[in-house]
């Protein structure tokens, strides 16, 4: 699977896991991450933020012979910075592994 292909398809997971569930992340404790602590809770603010500019969100799934591509963008600025904040994440989970995704990775500041 190419790196392109593991981060459209961690996205896709990802809004999917979020538009089934609204409360995603959100125990009845305080609120907290999604591993029942606040380890996560600024990867799931992103999260939560991104699902709540969905329909400002344009992406395109270009086959190619090697794999897919995938262009994510929007015309909003905020959005943007967002979707690039997020790609930051994912690129670094797929480059570390699971000690990567266990961190706290902050919203970037507008």
């Amino acid at each position: 699977m190419t790196k392109r292909l593991c981060i459209a398809t961690v996205i896709q997971m990802l809004l999917i896991a979020i538009a089934v569930t609204p409360s995603f992340g959100q125990s009845g404790r305080g609120g907290r991450g999604m591993m029942g602590d606040s380890a996560n809770a600024a990867d799931m603010q992103l999260f939560h933020q991104l699902f709540e500019h969905r329909m400002e969100i344009d992406r395109q799934v270009l086959k190619r012979q090697d794999g897919i591509e995938t262009v994510t963008e929007s015309k909003n600025p905020e959005v943007t910075r967002l979707l690039q904040a997020h790609a930051e994440v994912i690129g670094a989970c797929l480059a570390n592994g699971m000690p990567e995704m266990m961190k706290n990775h902050a919203v970037p500041p507008r």
